[in-house]
């Protein structure tokens, strides 16, 4: 499950982040595609979170609660400028950014710890 859930929280990145260097310009999405990720972001980001919640202890419960709420905030985001022009300057407040960020780590911790699964390392425990 981890495999899907790092693959949503690209899916995100690649719609709210498209270019770390020029994050006020929008490329132009399907709207499906935009339709899909939100509503991925929104499920998988509530699994993530109940999932969190109710079965694991330690360091990976508050990963998976912190990325599901990240996720699921991602979700808004994605849905709610679904509706503005695809070349339209967005409107970058704090919020957002510190969503993207903490998508962009959770990404990150999940990625580097899938790679270590399969090559045979420890992970965070």
């Amino acid at each position: 499950m981890g495999i899907v859930i790092c693959i949503v929280m690209l899916l995100g990145l690649s719609v709210l982040q498209p270019s770390p260097w020029n994050s006020l310009k929008r490329t132009q999405h399907a709207s499906k595609f935009i339709w899909f990720t939100g509503a991925s972001l929104l499920g998988f980001g509530l699994w993530n979170l109940i999932y969190g919640y109710s079965n694991i202890d330690g360091f990976w419960m508050w990963a998976s609660i912190i990325s599901g709420l990240a996720m699921i905030l991602a979700s808004y985001y994605v849905l709610s400028e679904r509706h503005e022009e695809s070349n339209s300057v967005v409107s970058v407040s704090l919020a957002r950014k510190a969503v993207v960020a903490v998508l962009a780590i959770s990404f990150l911790l999940y990625a580097v710890t899938l790679i270590q699964l399969n090559l045979g390392y420890s992970i965070l425990r």
